[in-house]
């Protein structure tokens, strides 16, 4: 007799920090256990593992009913899965300030998913000045294996200090 196995499920996913994949099958035939088998696809580096991948990527999942007394051949099939990047929580603080001769720069954060600190992948430097100005300035952030890219503007406002009068 022949046993058969399915897959059901999503088959896209964002970044979670989590292990994520389909692993929802059913069956007819043996009674045999269920077994998954997850690798990575196409450029995604993940070598064959029974846990769910966690980071972004293409991935592939082969989920095997092996045989019993009634059933001599095991049964197995392929699910083809993604998991997207995720997007960081960004907030870059613009400066307004008082001319003090001093190069002045916009502060900001960005933190990952999981609380992870990510703010050595955003780029402030644009926001660099000393002169008396109203500025529009652009920041990115660079993302990575697990995060989107992003980027923004902000205005940073460099003053005349109190009692200066310009002609």
């Amino acid at each position: 007799a022949t046993s058969s196995i399915t897959i059901t499920g999503a088959n896209s996913f964002t970044y979670t920090g989590s292990p994520q994949g389909p692993a929802t099958s059913t069956h007819t035939g043996s009674t045999g256990a269920v077994s998954y088998a997850y690798k990575g696809t196409g450029s995604t580096s993940y070598s064959e593992s029974s846990t769910p991948p966690t980071n972004a990527g293409s991935y592939q999942v082969v989920a095997t009913l092996a045989a019993d007394e009634n059933y001599s051949e095991a049964s197995s099939v392929p699910f083809n899965f993604t998991i997207s990047k995720a997007n960081a929580t960004i907030a870059v603080v613009p400066y307004d300030v008082k001319f003090d001769n001093n190069e002045h720069i916009a502060t900001g954060t960005a933190t990952g998913v999981i609380g992870e600190n990510l703010s050595n992948l955003l780029d402030l430097s644009l926001t660099r000045h000393t002169a008396v100005d109203a500025y529009t300035d652009a920041w990115s952030f660079a993302g990575n294996n697990n995060y989107n890219s992003d980027s923004g503007t902000i205005t940073d406002r460099i003053n005349l200090p109190t009692g200066i009068i310009t002609t």
